[in-house]
């Protein structure tokens, strides 16, 4: 019984740090990629409805656990995460570079976010460190969507609010645009 007990922790533990993984990855790709969030969400949720049924007893199986709930939410969850991280990884890593283009956008507004290191005061006691930055700028495309792009400390004092700027995309494998990271600015004194 113990040694099916530590098998049981050690799935779980494993289960945990691929969705941590998978959901660091989602996140950086979203912030690449010019979709609103609910159109790949909603994608993969209806898959994850679609498997329910047929992968039900799977999950219970492998969860090891009795309880009604806990294998649903947990299809429903990884299935969701780790769909919405494969789209966006499809769109992102089979971007067409022929489809490269210049698209001009408007900064509608600048974000300055202040965050703080974590410092170890003890042999498990972290706190507060020291603050540092991070910038954002809002951007608006031509077409009235709208993205936030984090940008370094030097790009972010040099933009001003309004100011047009030229933004490389790509067309995704699945169509939906590809930010590259390179920003210019057309318009310096706006």
């Amino acid at each position: 019984m113990a040694e099916d007990s530590r098998k049981g922790l050690i799935q779980h533990i494993v289960l945990g740090l691929t969705a941590i993984a998978a959901g660091a990855m989602a996140v950086f790709l979203y912030a690449n990629t010019l979709v609103e969030w609910w159109v790949p969400a909603s994608i993969t949720a209806m898959a994850a409805a679609a498997l329910w049924m047929p992968l039900k007893g799977a999950w219970r199986k492998w969860l090891q656990t009795e309880s009604g709930w806990t294998p649903a939410v947990t299809h429903f969850a990884a299935f969701i995460l780790g769909g919405c991280t494969l789209l966006l990884a499809l769109n992102y890593f089979g971007a067409d570079s022929s489809t490269i283009h210049r698209e001009e956008v408007t900064v509608v507004s600048k974000e300055t976010h202040k965050r703080h290191h974590s410092r170890r005061v003890g042999r498990r006691r972290y706190t507060t460190g020291e603050p540092y930055y991070v910038y954002d700028l809002n951007l608006q495309f031509a077409d009235g969507r709208t993205k936030s792009l984090r940008v370094e400390a030097a790009r972010y004092r040099r933009t001003r609010t309004g100011a047009t700027l030229t933004l490389p995309m790509e067309k995704g494998l699945l169509g939906w645009p590809v930010i590259m990271r390179s920003l210019e600015a057309k318009d310096a004194k706006n």
